[in-house]
């Protein structure tokens, strides 16, 4: 997503590998403690107060398709890692990952901790480099995600361009399903260590 911002002229103003408390920054790049994801932040005047010569690099400022595309340009890199390593598969692997993430979270006690003993196996049964490319298309499955929170809902609002008060109620929605849809997998990943 960095690399796409750039392209098209988009201040980047932060790249968090991980949520929480900030562990280490530097320029620009910063850790924290929770590496299950991260995020890219943008110069956007919904956010900040811009001066007029700023607003050619705020996010917000770009055409509706550039700001639907720089969301998936991270998902599409996922993907593109994956077809060079997994081959067609990739998408078989794509497929399977957002079906197993929705009907693992519907469904944990069964489909979720089957998903999770398959996965296990998998590590167990492969090498480092195809297991990097299957959390890499994994993960490319859950940005896809049409929540508000992820990488798939904010291109979706993006080319819809809703109102900033629905976007706002989306997101909270969203935020309610991602929490319950990760306590879900908490509880598909406790049993099947049971």
């Amino acid at each position: 997503m960095v690399i796409t911002a750039r392209f098209f002229g988009v201040r980047v103003l932060e790249v968090s590998i991980g949520y929480g408390p900030k562990l280490l920054s530097y320029k620009g790049c910063v850790l924290k403690p929770f590496i299950f994801g991260g995020y890219v932040k943008m110069l956007d005047s919904r956010v900040y107060d811009l001066e007029e010569s700023d607003l050619k690099y705020a996010f917000d400022h770009q055409k509706r398709f550039i700001r639907f595309l720089m969301p998936l340009s991270g998902c599409i890199g996922l993907i593109l890692i994956s077809l060079l390593i997994l081959g067609e598969s990739a998408f078989v692997q794509l497929y399977t990952g957002v079906s197993q993430i929705v009907l693992g979270g519907l469904k944990p006690m069964s489909i979720g901790s089957e998903s999770v003993s398959q996965i296990v196996n998998f590590v167990s049964n492969n090498t480092l480099i195809m297991v990097f490319a299957f959390t890499s298309i994994k993960l490319a499955a859950f940005n896809l995600l049409p929540l508000p929170v992820s990488n798939g809902g904010q291109a979706i609002l993006e080319l819809l361009g809703l109102p900033e008060q629905v976007r706002e109620v989306l997101g909270k929605l969203g935020s309610i399903i991602l929490v319950v849809l990760l306590v879900s997998w908490i509880v598909a990943i406790t049993s099947y260590r049971w």
